[in-house]
C-alpha cells in the first residue's frame, strides 16, 4: 500500500513510478510507503524544509529505503527489524515500524537507534499515529488492538478486535477546540468564544481496522464500542 499525506498531485505518478524501480532494484519485496511531506492542518508544527522531501518504503526485508522526493532517487537503507516490516507510519517528529519480529518500534527521523519499543507476543502487523502524536495504535497478528501512548510510554492492549491479523488500521479525531456532548453533537468554540455545533460523527474520535477475517470495523475512541461493521469475504 502507497500512503501519501499531503503531496503534489502533479507528482504523485512519477514518485508512485520510481518506487516500482525501486522496488526492482532492491530485490526485495517492498510493504509499504509513507511520504512525509509539509501539511497544513490545525495543531501540527511546520516541518522543516529539508524533512519535506523524504520518502520511507518499508521492505520485508526488515529494512526502510529512504527515497527522496525531489530526485526520486534512493538515498539510505536502515535495517530496523530481524523480520518483515508490516506497516510504517510517520510524522513531523518521528517514524513507527510494526514488524513480523513481535516489536514496535519508535524511531527518529534520522533512524541513529529507536527510543522507544514495545515487544508482542506475535507479530504486529499494522500501526497508525493520532493526528496529535500523542499516541500510536497498534494491530496484531492476533486480532487486538493496543494503544501505546508517546509520552508515558504505558501500553495498554484494549481489545480482540478481529479473529484475524489486522492488516491496518486509521485513527480520526476531532478537530482542535471540537467535542461530542451528552446529546452527541459536536460542540465547538470560535476565536470570538461562541459556541456552534454539528453533527456528532463529523467530530467524534473513531478508529477503523481492516482485517484478514474479511471485515472492516469502526470503533469509538471514546468508549471503544463497535460503531459499524462491514464485510467483505476474500478481499480484505
Amino acid at each position: 500500500a502507497l500512503v501519501l499525506a499531503a503531496a503534489d498531485a502533479s507528482r504523485m505518478g512519477a514518485l508512485v513510478a520510481e518506487l516500482a524501480h525501486v522496488r526492482r532494484a532492491a530485490k526485495v519485496p517492498l510493504v509499504e510507503a509513507v511520504l512525509l511531506v509539509n501539511e497544513a492542518r490545525a495543531g501540527a508544527r511546520a516541518i522543516e524544509q529539508e524533512a519535506q522531501r523524504r520518502g520511507f518504503v518499508a521492505s520485508d526485508a526488515g529494512t526502510v529505503l529512504q527515497v527522496n522526493y525531489e530526485t526520486r532517487e534512493l538515498e539510505c537503507v536502515f535495517r530496523l527489524h530481524d523480520a518483515a516490516i508490516h506497516s510504517i507510519a510517520v510524522n513531523e517528529g518521528f517514524c513507527v515500524t510494526a514488524s513480523a519480529d513481535h516489536y514496535l518500534r519508535l524511531w527518529p527521523l534520522d533512524f541513529s537507534d529507536f527510543f522507544l519499543e514495545a515487544q508482542h507476543k506475535g507479530a504486529v502487523t499494522s500501526a497508525c499515529v493520532s493526528p496529535d502524536g500523542l499516541n500510536v495504535g497498534v494491530g496484531t497478528a492476533g486480532g487486538t488492538i493496543g494503544v501505546l501512548d508517546v509520552g508515558t510510554h504505558a501500553y495498554h492492549t484494549l481489545l480482540r478486535a478481529h479473529t484475524s491479523d489486522i492488516h491496518d488500521m486509521a485513527v480520526r479525531q476531532p478537530p482542535p477546540g471540537m467535542h461530542a456532548d451528552a446529546s452527541g453533537l459536536g460542540v465547538g468554540v470560535d476565536a470570538t468564544g461562541n459556541t456552534s455545533a454539528s453533527s456528532g460523527d463529523a467530530f467524534s474520535a473513531e478508529l477503523a481496522t481492516v482485517s484478514s477475517d474479511g471485515f472492516i470495523r469502526v470503533w469509538s475512541l471514546d468508549t471503544w464500542d463497535p460503531l459499524y461493521e462491514f464485510e467483505s469475504p476474500g478481499q480484505v
